[in-house]
Protein backbone atom coordinates (compact mmCIF):
# COMPACT_ATOMS: atom_id res chain seq x y z
CA UNK A 1 0.00 0.00 0.00
CA UNK A 2 1.26 3.31 -0.99
CA UNK A 3 1.33 6.50 1.19
CA UNK A 4 1.55 10.35 0.31
CA UNK A 5 1.89 13.23 2.13
CA UNK A 6 -1.21 15.83 1.39
CA UNK A 7 -0.98 19.33 1.49
CA UNK A 8 -1.89 19.63 5.11
CA UNK A 9 0.33 17.06 5.90
CA UNK A 10 -1.74 14.31 6.30
CA UNK A 11 -0.61 10.76 5.12
CA UNK A 12 -2.84 9.26 2.53
CA UNK A 13 -2.91 6.07 1.48
CA UNK A 14 -2.43 6.74 -2.40
CA UNK A 15 -4.62 3.30 -3.03
CA UNK A 16 -7.57 4.57 -1.15
CA UNK A 17 -7.83 7.98 -3.70
CA UNK A 18 -8.03 5.04 -6.53
CA UNK A 19 -10.21 2.89 -5.11
CA UNK A 20 -12.24 5.57 -3.38
CA UNK A 21 -14.46 6.33 -6.25
CA UNK A 22 -15.55 2.73 -7.19
CA UNK A 23 -16.34 1.24 -3.33
CA UNK A 24 -18.23 2.07 -0.50
CA UNK A 25 -16.19 -0.55 1.72
CA UNK A 26 -12.93 0.98 0.69
CA UNK A 27 -14.32 4.40 1.38
CA UNK A 28 -14.59 3.71 4.69
CA UNK A 29 -11.14 2.39 4.95
CA UNK A 30 -9.93 5.50 3.55
CA UNK A 31 -12.05 7.60 5.92
CA UNK A 32 -10.24 6.17 8.92
CA UNK A 33 -7.01 6.00 7.60
CA UNK A 34 -6.86 9.64 7.09
CA UNK A 35 -8.83 10.33 10.60
CA UNK A 36 -5.55 8.31 12.18
CA UNK A 37 -7.45 5.69 13.66
CA UNK A 38 -4.73 4.24 15.23
CA UNK A 39 -4.69 6.75 18.12
CA UNK A 40 -7.95 5.69 19.08
CA UNK A 41 -7.72 2.47 19.37
CA UNK A 42 -7.91 0.56 22.83
CA UNK A 43 -7.50 -3.31 23.69
CA UNK A 44 -10.29 -4.79 25.64
CA UNK A 45 -9.59 -7.81 25.88
CA UNK A 46 -5.92 -8.98 24.74
CA UNK A 47 -5.28 -11.71 22.04
CA UNK A 48 -6.17 -15.16 22.62
CA UNK A 49 -4.13 -18.20 20.58
CA UNK A 50 -5.80 -21.68 20.66
CA UNK A 51 -3.91 -24.02 20.72
CA UNK A 52 -1.28 -22.74 23.09
CA UNK A 53 1.66 -23.74 23.14
CA UNK A 54 1.73 -26.03 21.05
CA UNK A 55 -0.29 -26.70 17.62
CA UNK A 56 -0.49 -29.87 15.70
CA UNK A 57 0.35 -29.99 11.94
CA UNK A 58 -2.78 -30.07 10.28
CA UNK A 59 -4.79 -28.32 12.99
CA UNK A 60 -6.72 -24.93 13.05
CA UNK A 61 -5.43 -21.52 15.05
CA UNK A 62 -8.02 -20.02 16.55
CA UNK A 63 -7.06 -16.34 17.44
CA UNK A 64 -9.79 -13.47 18.58
CA UNK A 65 -9.33 -10.04 20.51
CA UNK A 66 -11.81 -7.58 21.67
CA UNK A 67 -11.50 -3.20 20.96
CA UNK A 68 -13.18 -0.77 22.21
CA UNK A 69 -15.55 0.31 19.88
CA UNK A 70 -14.26 3.46 18.42
CA UNK A 71 -12.22 3.99 15.68
CA UNK A 72 -9.84 1.52 14.98
CA UNK A 73 -8.02 0.31 11.84
CA UNK A 74 -6.35 -3.35 12.61
CA UNK A 75 -4.38 -6.27 11.13
CA UNK A 76 -3.46 -9.32 11.69
CA UNK A 77 0.14 -10.30 10.61
CA UNK A 78 1.46 -14.06 10.34
CA UNK A 79 5.04 -13.69 10.21
CA UNK A 80 5.75 -11.31 7.47
CA UNK A 81 2.02 -11.43 6.08
CA UNK A 82 -0.65 -9.49 6.79
CA UNK A 83 -3.57 -12.21 6.71
CA UNK A 84 -6.24 -9.87 7.91
CA UNK A 85 -7.35 -6.52 8.21
CA UNK A 86 -10.13 -4.80 9.86
CA UNK A 87 -11.48 -1.24 9.72
CA UNK A 88 -14.60 -0.14 12.16
CA UNK A 89 -16.29 3.18 12.49
CA UNK A 90 -18.80 3.73 14.72
CA UNK A 91 -21.66 2.96 15.47
CA UNK A 92 -21.40 0.01 13.30
CA UNK A 93 -19.70 0.52 9.77
CA UNK A 94 -16.82 -2.25 9.65
CA UNK A 95 -15.03 -3.39 6.67
CA UNK A 96 -12.64 -6.15 6.86
CA UNK A 97 -11.16 -8.57 4.14
CA UNK A 98 -8.88 -11.29 4.25
CA UNK A 99 -5.22 -11.63 2.25
CA UNK A 100 -5.43 -12.51 -1.27
CA UNK A 101 -2.78 -15.07 -0.57
CA UNK A 102 -4.07 -16.44 2.51
CA UNK A 103 -8.10 -16.88 1.06
CA UNK A 104 -8.05 -20.79 0.98
CA UNK A 105 -6.66 -20.63 4.92
CA UNK A 106 -8.17 -18.23 6.80
CA UNK A 107 -11.39 -16.82 7.69
CA UNK A 108 -12.98 -14.35 10.20
CA UNK A 109 -15.89 -13.35 12.36
CA UNK A 110 -16.95 -10.23 14.18
CA UNK A 111 -19.15 -9.19 16.77
CA UNK A 112 -19.85 -5.97 17.31
CA UNK A 113 -21.66 -4.97 21.11
CA UNK A 114 -22.16 -2.08 23.78
CA UNK A 115 -19.07 -2.97 25.04
CA UNK A 116 -16.77 -3.86 21.92
CA UNK A 117 -16.10 -5.22 18.89
CA UNK A 118 -14.60 -8.74 18.78
CA UNK A 119 -13.08 -9.92 16.00
CA UNK A 120 -11.90 -13.64 15.83
CA UNK A 121 -9.20 -14.87 13.28
CA UNK A 122 -8.50 -18.43 12.21
CA UNK A 123 -5.80 -20.13 10.16
CA UNK A 124 -6.50 -23.63 8.76
CA UNK A 125 -4.22 -26.66 8.19
CA UNK A 126 -1.01 -25.85 10.05
CA UNK A 127 1.85 -26.99 7.64
CA UNK A 128 5.85 -27.40 8.73
CA UNK A 129 6.55 -23.81 7.57
CA UNK A 130 4.38 -21.83 10.05
CA UNK A 131 6.37 -23.10 13.20
CA UNK A 132 8.30 -19.92 14.29
CA UNK A 133 6.01 -17.85 13.22
CA UNK A 134 4.45 -15.23 15.52
CA UNK A 135 0.43 -14.28 14.63
CA UNK A 136 0.19 -10.30 16.35
CA UNK A 137 -1.62 -7.48 15.94
CA UNK A 138 -0.93 -4.17 14.80
CA UNK A 139 -2.39 -0.90 13.62
CA UNK A 140 -2.54 0.50 10.44
CA UNK A 141 0.78 2.55 11.58
CA UNK A 142 2.76 -1.03 12.27
CA UNK A 143 2.06 -0.18 15.82
CA UNK A 144 1.63 -3.43 18.08
CA UNK A 145 -1.33 -3.89 19.66
CA UNK A 146 -1.19 -7.30 20.60
CA UNK A 147 2.83 -9.26 20.13
CA UNK A 148 0.70 -12.14 20.12
CA UNK A 149 2.68 -15.54 20.14
CA UNK A 150 5.16 -17.50 18.27
CA UNK A 151 3.96 -20.66 16.67
CA UNK A 152 5.45 -24.34 17.91
CA UNK A 153 3.76 -26.33 15.14
CA UNK A 154 4.83 -30.15 15.07
CA UNK A 155 3.55 -33.73 14.96
CA UNK A 156 2.48 -36.28 17.56
CA UNK A 157 5.55 -38.28 18.39
CA UNK A 158 5.86 -41.49 20.21
CA UNK A 159 5.62 -41.69 23.96
CA UNK A 160 7.80 -42.25 26.56
CA UNK A 161 8.78 -45.52 28.03
CA UNK A 162 7.37 -47.81 28.74
CA UNK A 163 4.75 -47.59 26.43
CA UNK A 164 5.60 -48.74 22.89
CA UNK A 165 4.22 -46.70 20.09
CA UNK A 166 2.90 -48.11 16.71
CA UNK A 167 2.43 -44.40 14.56
CA UNK A 168 2.04 -45.50 11.06
CA UNK A 169 1.55 -41.97 9.79
CA UNK A 170 4.41 -39.89 9.23
CA UNK A 171 4.11 -37.30 10.03
CA UNK A 172 1.59 -37.44 12.32
CA UNK A 173 -0.73 -34.53 12.84
CA UNK A 174 -4.03 -33.45 13.81
CA UNK A 175 -6.10 -36.88 13.67
CA UNK A 176 -3.38 -39.63 12.97
CA UNK A 177 -4.03 -42.15 14.77
CA UNK A 178 -2.10 -44.66 17.17
CA UNK A 179 -1.82 -47.68 18.90
CA UNK A 180 0.04 -48.49 21.86
CA UNK A 181 1.10 -51.35 24.17
CA UNK A 182 3.44 -51.71 27.06
CA UNK A 183 6.68 -53.03 28.03
CA UNK A 184 7.57 -56.17 30.28
CA UNK A 185 6.23 -55.52 33.47
CA UNK A 186 3.88 -53.06 32.64
CA UNK A 187 -0.20 -53.63 31.88
CA UNK A 188 -1.97 -51.61 29.35
CA UNK A 189 -2.70 -50.18 25.95
CA UNK A 190 -5.07 -48.63 23.71
CA UNK A 191 -5.89 -46.31 20.43
CA UNK A 192 -5.05 -42.73 20.46
CA UNK A 193 -5.47 -39.78 18.17
CA UNK A 194 -3.44 -36.95 17.82
CA UNK A 195 -5.35 -33.33 19.21
CA UNK A 196 -5.07 -30.09 17.50
CA UNK A 197 -2.32 -29.32 20.85
CA UNK A 198 -0.31 -31.86 19.53
CA UNK A 199 -1.42 -34.51 22.39
CA UNK A 200 -2.40 -37.86 22.51
CA UNK A 201 -6.29 -38.19 23.19
CA UNK A 202 -5.27 -40.72 25.88
CA UNK A 203 -2.62 -39.07 27.95
CA UNK A 204 0.45 -40.43 28.93
CA UNK A 205 -0.25 -42.73 31.78
CA UNK A 206 -1.47 -45.82 29.40
CA UNK A 207 1.03 -48.21 31.39
CA UNK A 208 0.65 -49.35 34.88
CA UNK A 209 3.44 -50.96 36.95
CA UNK A 210 2.61 -54.96 37.99
CA UNK A 211 3.62 -55.77 41.26
CA UNK A 212 4.13 -58.84 42.79
CA UNK A 213 1.28 -60.09 45.50
CA UNK A 214 4.06 -61.58 47.12
CA UNK A 215 6.06 -59.06 47.88
CA UNK A 216 3.63 -56.83 50.11
CA UNK A 217 5.32 -56.38 53.68
CA UNK A 218 4.02 -58.01 56.53
CA UNK A 219 4.43 -58.68 60.14
CA UNK A 220 3.37 -61.20 62.49
CA UNK A 221 -0.42 -59.48 63.03
CA UNK A 222 -1.10 -60.24 58.52
CA UNK A 223 0.59 -62.23 55.76
CA UNK A 224 0.79 -61.88 51.96
CA UNK A 225 -1.01 -63.66 49.79
CA UNK A 226 1.55 -66.94 48.34
CA UNK A 227 1.00 -65.84 44.92
CA UNK A 228 -0.86 -63.43 42.46
CA UNK A 229 -0.59 -59.85 40.52
CA UNK A 230 -1.56 -56.59 40.99
CA UNK A 231 -1.49 -53.15 38.96
CA UNK A 232 -0.66 -50.36 39.95
CA UNK A 233 -2.50 -48.69 41.63
CA UNK A 234 -5.11 -51.13 42.47
CA UNK A 235 -5.12 -52.55 46.36
CA UNK A 236 -4.76 -55.94 48.15
CA UNK A 237 -6.93 -56.30 51.15
CA UNK A 238 -5.07 -58.98 53.75
CA UNK A 239 -6.80 -60.97 56.71
CA UNK A 240 -5.19 -60.48 60.25
CA UNK A 241 -4.11 -63.82 60.96
CA UNK A 242 -3.30 -65.53 64.79
CA UNK A 243 -4.69 -63.10 67.60
CA UNK A 244 -5.82 -60.29 65.51
CA UNK A 245 -9.10 -59.70 63.92
CA UNK A 246 -9.68 -56.73 60.61
CA UNK A 247 -8.01 -56.23 57.58
CA UNK A 248 -4.79 -54.65 56.29
CA UNK A 249 -4.97 -52.28 52.75
CA UNK A 250 -2.01 -52.71 50.70
CA UNK A 251 -1.52 -50.41 47.34
CA UNK A 252 0.64 -51.37 44.11
CA UNK A 253 2.59 -47.84 43.45
CA UNK A 254 3.71 -46.90 40.29
CA UNK A 255 7.43 -47.64 41.17
CA UNK A 256 6.09 -51.60 41.44
CA UNK A 257 6.81 -51.33 45.12
CA UNK A 258 4.11 -51.82 48.11
CA UNK A 259 2.48 -49.45 50.20
CA UNK A 260 -0.06 -50.36 53.26
CA UNK A 261 -2.46 -47.12 52.89
CA UNK A 262 -5.09 -49.03 56.10
CA UNK A 263 -4.23 -51.07 58.83
CA UNK A 264 -6.83 -52.62 61.05
CA UNK A 265 -5.74 -55.71 62.97
CA UNK A 266 -6.82 -55.96 66.44
CA UNK A 267 -5.81 -57.93 69.32
CA UNK A 268 -8.27 -60.31 70.38
CA UNK A 269 -8.62 -63.24 72.81
CA UNK A 270 -10.29 -66.58 72.19
CA UNK A 271 -13.04 -67.61 74.75
CA UNK A 272 -12.76 -70.78 74.35
CA UNK A 273 -8.90 -70.46 75.98
CA UNK A 274 -10.14 -68.61 79.05
CA UNK A 275 -8.32 -70.62 81.14
CA UNK A 276 -9.86 -73.07 83.87
CA UNK A 277 -8.87 -73.06 87.71
CA UNK A 278 -10.57 -74.49 90.73
CA UNK A 279 -13.14 -71.27 90.53
CA UNK A 280 -13.66 -71.45 86.74
CA UNK A 281 -15.75 -73.29 84.28
CA UNK A 282 -15.62 -71.90 81.00
CA UNK A 283 -18.16 -72.92 78.31
CA UNK A 284 -18.00 -69.98 76.03
CA UNK A 285 -16.81 -69.81 72.37
CA UNK A 286 -16.68 -66.48 70.64
CA UNK A 287 -14.05 -64.24 70.35
CA UNK A 288 -13.44 -60.62 72.41
CA UNK A 289 -11.60 -57.22 71.05
CA UNK A 290 -8.53 -56.41 73.38
CA UNK A 291 -10.22 -54.65 76.63
CA UNK A 292 -13.20 -56.41 76.60
CA UNK A 293 -14.53 -58.65 80.05
CA UNK A 294 -16.71 -62.00 79.93
CA UNK A 295 -18.95 -63.16 82.42
CA UNK A 296 -18.13 -66.87 83.20
CA UNK A 297 -20.20 -69.14 85.26
CA UNK A 298 -18.56 -70.52 88.14
CA UNK A 299 -17.55 -73.72 89.21
CA UNK A 300 -15.52 -75.21 92.20
CA UNK A 301 -14.77 -78.95 92.40
CA UNK A 302 -17.80 -80.89 93.68
CA UNK A 303 -19.26 -77.40 94.64
CA UNK A 304 -21.48 -74.76 92.53
CA UNK A 305 -22.13 -71.64 93.26
CA UNK A 306 -24.89 -69.23 92.47
CA UNK A 307 -22.62 -66.30 91.30
CA UNK A 308 -19.99 -64.96 88.41
CA UNK A 309 -16.52 -64.53 87.44
CA UNK A 310 -15.22 -61.99 84.97
CA UNK A 311 -12.34 -62.83 82.77
CA UNK A 312 -10.56 -59.58 81.13
CA UNK A 313 -8.91 -60.24 77.45
CA UNK A 314 -5.60 -57.93 78.48
CA UNK A 315 -3.45 -58.14 75.13
CA UNK A 316 -3.92 -60.92 72.31
CA UNK A 317 -3.94 -63.90 73.52
CA UNK A 318 -3.85 -62.84 76.78
CA UNK A 319 -6.64 -63.71 79.52
CA UNK A 320 -6.79 -62.48 83.03
CA UNK A 321 -9.68 -64.00 85.12
CA UNK A 322 -10.97 -63.26 88.81
CA UNK A 323 -12.11 -66.19 91.57
CA UNK A 324 -15.81 -66.86 91.36
CA UNK A 325 -17.02 -65.78 94.18
CA UNK A 326 -21.10 -65.81 95.46
CA UNK A 327 -23.38 -68.23 98.04
CA UNK A 328 -22.81 -71.62 98.31
CA UNK A 329 -25.71 -73.72 96.10
CA UNK A 330 -24.90 -77.64 96.68
CA UNK A 331 -22.60 -80.13 97.39
CA UNK A 332 -22.21 -82.93 95.25
CA UNK A 333 -21.77 -86.90 97.18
Amino acid sequence: MQQRKTSSSHIVNTDCIFNMETSFALTALCVCSLLACSASQRVLSNLTVSPSPDQALGSTLRTSITLENSNFNIGWWFGSIRIYRCIFLPPGSINCAVGATVTSRVNASRQIASTGVTIDVNIFNLVPTDNGLRIQVLDSLNVTLDAGKILNVKECTNLPSPVISNITTSPCGFGCKGTFSCESGYSGNGTGTCQNNAMWDIGTSICNKICNNTNIPTNSTFQAPTSGTTVSPNTQTLNCIGNYAGTVTAQCLADGNWNIISYDCNGTCDQRMIPSDISLNNSLMAVSQVGESVIVPCNAGNVTYIGIAYANCTGPGQWESSNCSGELFYTAL
